[in-house]
């Protein structure tokens, strides 16, 4: 199944991203295709900066997901100066989100809200 998450929540703010985290890895061990798309200040979660242990740990914990895609809204990245990202990410845009929105078979939104 090809699932594709998408993560608007700072990793610094809000446990969204630790719990995504863990449901990506169960997905992806179940044989799952997961992709990632960060959007606003979901960008956050890949910037390179934050990627060591006293950074964000869910930072560091994505640098090293090997099995899905990430990719970060290349226009919310620079709109926060996040311009380097983790090695496994990439700059992409609402076009690459609306062809990745067509391929998958679920759909699963973290947008911080209760």
């Amino acid at each position: 199944m090809r699932i594709l998450c998408l993560l608007f929540t700072s990793p610094v703010q809000h446990r969204g991203p630790e719990h995504m985290l863990k449901l990506v890895e169960e997905m992806t061990g179940k044989g799952n295709r997961v992709e990632l798309f960060l959007l606003g200040d979901g960008v956050y979660n890949s910037s390179a900066a934050l990627a060591t242990k006293k950074g964000a740990p869910v930072v560091l914990a994505l640098s090293q997901m090997r099995g899905i895609r990430i990719t970060d809204c290349s226009t919310c990245a620079g709109m926060r100066g996040v311009d380097e990202l983790i090695g496994n990410a990439r700059l992409g845009t609402l076009e690459d989100l609306t062809e990745e929105m067509e391929r998958a078979d679920v759909i699963l939104s973290y947008t911080g809200e209760e």
